[in-house]
């Protein structure tokens, strides 16, 4: 029965050449009742990949590379076949080999085939391989190649130590099928998320702000295309004992209704509870400055603190006690008009997050204000989209020289 097989083979690729075995080993497999056959040792040819799993699942994004299992024996000849499902359903060839080992390129027009509900293109790799002059099938090897995106690996993961118990994290991400990778960093005492990009093609050299081992902290890697996405998140647990330290102290903010002033601002900071705290530190950072300067506040029991403010500002409460400090959320005070000011509760006006879009619609940042600066943009035009505190936003021009 081989022999007839073999024979049908042989006819069809001297037809359609190197790259039509796929097609002619699907006419011999209709006609038998299996398409593989054995050698005269009745050991049948498997075919094997080092980067794919038995059950054949691999990633669209990358090369493979196949090889059959010396088992069978002194090959003196290989041809290798490649095919995909087309939109109709139909395998088609690829690409072909004839060497022992069969490389199977990266796909690079996955739209060009059929893609199944699990967002993967389906193929098989077939070998007809010869001995002793003799033709013989190995076992096709049915691929399922995925489109979404894969984190390989997330490694060398460090923490650099500022203080004694405030760092930053270093790690590199190696990742298949996106353009770029997000990395948002939370933290337990904190309502709000700081979000990194990389656009650094498959492996990203991650670099994020600091924390504090006194509370849990976590990082969340994300990938994403247009079939889907993938994640992986790190925890970072406590390092060192915070039962006794001051409670985080946040901020909220009114206007003042005082004189008209076309240069300030007049607000009013409220602080949450004091309780345990023996003294409270305002770092005061205005836009477009690297460094907050420092206000020391000096009656706490009073509760709130005034304060002017000339251009768009945020304020971040640091409490002290014996047992060492805590840092609140960051409290971003835009500045307005103050013709016809009124007062107004901080809810109409925190700004919780900051995308900023090229013109040609990429985003180039989405996170927290705190982490914005025009100095992270190259330079040109760009749109900012504040969303503020109930999902309110306003936008407004960018330029930068």
């Amino acid at each position: 029965m081989y022999k007839v097989g073999a024979l049908l083979i042989a006819v069809l690729v001297s037809f359609v050449g190197a790259v039509g075995v796929c097609a002619a080993t699907s006419v011999a497999a209709a006609s038998t009742a299996s398409a593989a056959s054995a050698g005269d040792d009745g050991v049948v040819g498997i075919i094997r990949c080092g980067d794919v799993s038995d059950d054949g699942v691999g990633t669209a994004y990358a090369a493979h590379e196949f090889v059959l299992d010396s088992a069978v024996g002194d090959v003196s000849a290989y041809q290798w076949s490649f095919c995909l499902k087309d939109s109709s359903g139909e395998f088609v060839p690829v690409s072909a080999g004839d060497e022992a080992t069969f490389l199977v390129d990266a796909v690079k027009s996955p739209e060009n085939y059929f893609v199944n509900e699990s967002k993967s293109l389906e193929g098989r790799v077939e070998c007809t391989y010869t001995i002793n002059g003799e033709h013989f099938d190995a076992m096709p090897f049915s691929i399922s190649l995925d489109l979404k995106p894969r984190i390989i690996s997330i490694d060398d993961v460090e923490k650099h130590y500022m203080t004694l118990d405030e760092y930053y994290l270093t790690f590199n991400v190696t990742y298949t099928g996106a353009d770029c990778l997000k990395v948002k960093m939370e933290e337990d005492y904190s309502s709000g998320k700081r979000i990194y990009w990389s656009y650094e093609p498959n492996i990203a050299h991650v670099k994020t702000g600091t924390t504090t081992d006194l509370f849990y902290c976590w990082v969340t890697v994300e990938v994403q295309n247009e079939y889907g996405l993938a994640t992986e998140t790190l925890e970072f647990a406590p390092e060192h004992d915070n039962s006794g330290l001051p409670p985080v102290v946040d901020l909220t903010f009114i206007y003042l209704n005082t004189e008209e002033n076309e240069k300030y601002n007049y607000i009013r900071l409220y602080f949450s509870d004091l309780e345990g705290v023996d003294r409270l530190v305002l770092e005061r950072l205005r836009d477009g400055f690297r460094l907050p300067s420092k206000i020391e506040i000096g009656d706490l029991k009073k509760g709130y603190f005034d304060t002017s403010i000339d251009m768009n500002t945020t304020f971040t409460a640091v409490a002290y006690n014996e047992n060492g400090s805590t840092r609140g959320t960051p409290l971003y005070v835009p500045m307005k008009s103050t013709a016809g000011i009124e007062v107004v509760e901080e809810a109409a006006a925190v700004v919780e997050r900051i995308v900023v879009y090229g013109l040609s619609g990429r985003v180039v940042f989405d996170g927290m204000p705190e982490t914005f600066g025009t100095e992270q943009l190259s330079s040109g035009v760009y749109v900012k989209k504040e969303v503020l505190k109930g999902g309110v936003s306003r936008t407004s021009k960018i330029v930068v020289r």
